[in-house]
């Protein structure tokens, strides 16, 4: 038997090397990649998910919506409805109020200021009042919206008659042109005048008696005497404008009242509230004249 030269086991040697490198490079390659950790990626929320939404700060009300809430009190008294909605949603509100002041012009001088302005010294002084009124409410006729039986002539209350319905004495100031939203002077057209068609139809108010509690002096009236310069002065048409800050009544009564004198006339209603601050301030709000904290 002939042996394979030297040449022929190279070449075989060769040949299995061959054969070993290219099975372990297959090997290697069928292998599973080396496994790399990454971060877990959200998955989106499921659309049944609906974000809460942020509860919102009541807002302090302003002038348009006091009056806003009172037109909706107005018309609810009106048709024999009960207020209590629209009681829930004002009672203990934060408010702040404001009214022109004197729109007609300076008044005449020398005459005692009631409500309005003038200017005295040549135009250095400036000189305003605003006064307080006072009523008495009836009560139960006024939250249900139907005036109570009065008791007959003659009759005591024990007696099986109706007892009189208790009243609430309140002080504060008629809310001028409650028509208007905004605390800007009206326009003056002398040909769209007719006087005597309007009447004062809403009021913002204290409960309780000035003078009962020894206050009237001080709560009454509200009177500023300041130097001023030509440009702070105020303009016929312009006038000056009232501020009151303050919040609603909450819990020991209403925050709204109305009344009426039948089903005819147009109701007047009460905006019952604790005023925290009076003010006389320029026309736009700007420049405070005079404050007064009660």
């Amino acid at each position: 038997m002939t042996m394979p030269g030297p040449s022929r086991w190279r070449g075989w040697v060769a040949a299995a090397m061959l054969l070993l490198a290219v099975a372990g490079g297959y090997a290697l390659l069928s292998r599973d990649p080396p496994r790399v950790d990454r971060p877990p990626v959200a998955e989106p929320a499921p659309d049944s998910v609906v974000a809460q939404a942020v509860p919102q700060l009541d807002r302090v009300m302003d002038r348009a919506s006091l009056i806003d809430a009172a037109a909706q009190a107005a018309s609810a008294y009106s048709a024999g409805d009960a207020l209590d909605d629209i009681e829930a949603q004002i009672a203990g509100r934060r408010f702040r109020l404001e009214m022109p002041l004197g729109c007609a012009g300076p008044a005449a001088g020398g005459a005692p200021l009631d409500n309005g302005w003038r200017l005295d010294d040549e135009g250095r002084t400036l000189r305003a009042a605003i006064s307080r009124q006072s009523w008495t409410i009836t009560l139960p006729s006024l939250r249900s919206g139907v005036q109570p039986a009065a008791p007959p002539a003659g009759d005591a209350p024990g007696d099986g008659s109706t007892s009189p319905p208790a009243d609430m004495t309140v002080s504060g100031f008629w809310i001028s042109r409650p028509w208007m939203l905004g605390a800007d002077c009206p326009a003056r057209n002398a040909r769209d005048s007719m006087p005597g068609i309007e009447r004062e139809t809403l009021a913002i108010v204290e409960p309780g008696d000035p003078e009962a509690r020894g206050e009237g002096a001080r709560r009454q009236g509200y009177r500023l005497d300041v130097r001023v310069t030509p440009d702070q002065a105020p303009h016929a048409g312009e006038g000056l404008r009232v501020r009151i800050d303050g919040r609603l009544a909450a819990s020991s009564s209403s925050p709204v009242i109305c009344r009426t004198e039948g089903p005819d006339n147009r109701p007047t209603c009460f905006l019952i509230a604790r005023f925290e601050t009076v003010a006389i301030t320029s026309a736009s709000g700007e420049r405070v004249h005079a404050e007064w904290r009660d």
